[in-house]
């Protein structure tokens, strides 16, 4: 196994159905450019399509509000613009592929799913936290280590192990869905006790906590376009502020954090700290 792999913009990851209702994996990058000639996602679940749509939308989100329908260096300062830039998107019918590639160019070394400082999703190094199998971070069966899920729809390997695009999908899930078992480490317990407060549940994840609803359109483009929601109350948006662009990744357990004023930040807001564990180009479980 090699310490940088898997990136999530070259490799097929990303689950779309075609017009002849065929399901394929596609790479991000790919999934976005050629959003207009797919259907639909269709991962293993609705709730998994959901949360790769909101990663998807965060890109959007980040690159059409600093360039514009063809890729050219323009920002939003107003209603007006925001709503001419949502046309433009809209009538060209397709992401400009110039556009996203120059965008991902620049950010791709912070989209591996494996990497020893910046793995997506992920905090590196972290060796504090509970111990999960593949078959809980899989959304399909959700299985704790104190009970067995039953009449669950995979066995033997499949079950206990992962592919890396599986993998990809079922991190983003964990993160919007997760339910309450993990338990503080001993450190943030003591860390409490000592500054004489409560430790702080995490609680469920926040799509977890919501009734979620989406437009959908003709095809892929479509939808995506119909909730890219460009203004905010009647104005424009904040600046796009995406989880991957940040310098540093946030290793502190369990403390609050101001409320997202932009979506992209919204949309890939990191709510647990997890590594993922593999052995022989399978993921095995996260800690």
């Amino acid at each position: 196994m090699k310490d940088i792999e898997f990136n999530l913009l070259d490799e097929p990851w990303v689950r779309v159905m075609d017009g002849d209702c065929n399901v394929v994996e596609l790479s991000l990058k790919d999934t976005i450019i050629n959003a207009h000639k797919y259907k639909s996602l269709k991962g293993e679940l609705p709730t998994q399509d959901i949360a790769v749509m909101r990663l998807i939308l965060a890109v959007l989100h980040t690159i059409f509000s600093r360039v514009d329908e063809n890729g050219e260096e323009e920002s939003i300062d107003s209603k007006k613009d925001a709503l001419k830039r949502w046309k433009a998107l809209w009538d060209k019918g397709k992401f400009s592929e110039k556009a996203v590639c120059e965008y991902f160019e620049k950010w791709h070394e912070r989209f591996w799913l494996f990497h020893p400082d910046r793995p997506f999703g992920q905090v590196a190094g972290l060796k504090s936290g509970t111990d999960y199998t593949s078959a809980k971070l899989n959304g399909e069966i959700s299985e704790s280590s104190n009970k067995i899920r039953l009449f669950a729809s995979y066995s033997g390997e499949e079950k206990q192990s992962l592919t890396y695009s599986q993998t990809a999908r079922w991190i983003l899930y964990l993160n919007g869905y997760d339910d309450t078992s993990s338990k503080a480490s001993k450190a943030e317990k003591e860390r409490a006790k000592k500054e004489g407060r409560e430790v702080l549940s995490t609680g469920a994840g926040w799509l977890g906590k919501l009734g979620l609803i989406f437009i959908k359109g003709n095809n892929l483009f479509e939808t995506l376009m119909l909730n890219l929601v460009m203004i905010n109350s009647g104005e424009v948006q904040s600046e796009q502020k995406p989880a991957w662009e940040n310098e540093t990744v946030s290793k502190r357990e369990r403390f609050e954090i101001a409320m997202p004023d932009n979506l992209a930040e919204l949309y890939t807001l990191q709510s647990r700290r997890l590594i993922l564990v593999r052995n022989n180009d399978r993921v095995t479980g996260y800690k």
